[in-house]
């Protein structure tokens, strides 16, 4: 069975799969369902990192964790590592320090440069295949990079969840 009549069959893909609230439906093309699961996301995490205060932008749950801002930081960071690899750029610096600031600016760049390359993308580049390069090189299409880059956010955002509940804040406007 080829891949697109699989993502068929799965409903929406494996984004669908990813987006557990069910918001990745099929939307004419497979491009345009990342692309608005993209935004969704972008969305989310704006919603959740100003959901937590700023003095508490360096608090973490238990010794040897990330703090919250250096989750979302890192979660931009390795999800940009990997849309930025499909197309041969550069991934972003890490900045220097996680206050609330910084975190909102660096998640923002980081999806508007997503956003980007979505947009800059066309059907045919899903099954185009790239090189990531790390303790090997391993093979990838085009949908790997942005399901995976997908996912890493996903991920993200359920850690930053667990912390803003930890922390006793209301999460039902998220």
């Amino acid at each position: 069975m080829e891949r697109k009549e699989m993502l068929k069959i799965l409903g929406g893909g494996l984004a669908g799969m990813l987006m557990p609230w069910g918001k990745a439906k099929l939307l004419g093309s497979e491009l345009l369902t990342y692309q608005k699961n993209w935004n969704q996301l972008q969305q989310q995490s704006l919603k959740i990192l100003e959901k937590m205060p700023e003095a508490d932008y360096g608090y973490f749950p238990a010794k040897g964790m990330q703090t919250f801002g250096e989750l979302f930081v890192e979660c931009c960071y390795q999800s940009s590592f990997l849309i930025r690899s499909f197309i041969g750029q550069d991934h972003m610096a890490k900045p220097p320090h996680f206050n609330k600031e910084i975190c909102l600016t660096y998640t923002e760049d980081f999806y508007g440069m997503g956003g980007q390359i979505l947009k800059a993308l066309s059907e045919n580049d899903l099954e185009k295949v790239g090189i990531r390069k790390g303790d090997s090189y391993t093979f990838l299409h085009g949908r790997d990079y942005i399901l995976q880059s997908i996912g890493i956010m996903e991920r993200c955002h359920g850690t930053a969840i667990t912390y803003l509940k930890m922390k006793g804040l209301d999460i039902s406007s998220i």
